[in-house]
């Protein structure tokens, strides 16, 4: 699996640039700290830590539990599933609603 293939599927599903980038970083490369993190993406701390935080309430990522201030990605596959997940409860919600204005 690449890098592109695992960026370009996230982005597909509607997974922001940089929330992408961060994943497929700690995906490919293993663990990573705040800092190496954000100097592998040219990007600010402060910016790293919204992305770990949104990311970790999806469940993308998590911390190490060696090492609070080190954090992993989950599988791909586990992203996927929670994507797809996440699209049914959307669809669901949808369904809902229409069926409850419609009566």
């Amino acid at each position: 699996m690449t890098q592109d293939w695992m960026l370009k599927t996230l982005i597909d599903s509607s997974v922001n640039m940089k929330d992408a980038q961060l994943y497929v970083h700690l995906a490919v490369n293993g663990p990573s700290s705040i800092l190496e993190i954000a100097t592998e993406l040219k990007a600010e701390k402060r910016q790293i830590y919204r992305i770990v935080k949104k990311l970790r309430m999806r469940q993308f990522i998590f911390p190490c539990s060696t090492d609070c201030s080190r954090f992993n990605a989950v599988s791909f596959d586990k992203v996927l599933d929670l994507l797809k997940q996440s699209r049914l409860d959307e669809a669901k919600r949808i369904e809902n609603t229409y069926r409850a204005v419609d009566k």
